[in-house]
């Protein structure tokens, strides 16, 4: 047994070798997550503060698609990380604080007027031609205006036909 001094937090271990010193040391997990820490730093983007992990180049994934456009290097948004909705429309829909809240402030579907938002929170329905936000809808109501591919033509035609009588049909005489 020899005495050794570990590089990362200068404790004095007894050990063999390294990886005996890492594992058999009086303070085993925290000589191991000395070392761990070592790597993990070592792998990560050299943006600074970023802490994802390094691809090619020394850069993370999103960094790297950042470099490839020709873009400067800027800060990535950290997904699943609550941001006040205020910012989140300004940065998405370009409105400012004041308007956020007016727009948030009735929390009922411009369409459909339910008061809930149908388990998947509110959706700042806007045109995607021009970018002007048109008002909030439910869940059900923003989904069907993607189905119906925002197309107005398409919407009237399909309030045509639910508005048919279809009895005619002839597979209706079949209906027991």
């Amino acid at each position: 047994m020899t005495l050794d001094v570990c590089p990362l937090c200068t404790d004095t271990i007894e050990a063999d070798d390294e990886t005996e010193a890492l594992l058999s040391s009086p303070c085993g997990l925290a000589h191991l997550g000395c070392v761990q820490e070592a790597i993990r730093e070592e792998r990560v983007c050299i943006f600074d503060g970023c802490e994802r992990p390094r691809r090619g180049r020394g850069l993370c994934a999103g960094h790297g698609m950042q470099a490839r456009r020709g873009q400067a290097l800027s800060p990535l948004r950290v997904y699943g990380v609550a941001t006040p909705r205020s910012t989140r429309d300004r940065e998405l829909y370009g409105l400012s604080h004041e308007g956020s809240a007016l727009l948030r402030a009735t929390e009922e579907c411009h369409i459909c007027g339910a008061g809930e938002s149908g388990g998947h929170g509110w959706h700042v329905d806007h045109c995607h031609a021009t970018g002007v936000v048109r008002g909030l809808l439910c869940a059900r109501c923003n989904l069907g205006l993607g189905h119906f591919r925002d197309n107005p033509e398409i919407l009237s035609a399909a309030i045509a036909y639910l508005q048919g009588s279809h009895s005619d049909q002839p597979w209706n005489a079949f209906v027991a």
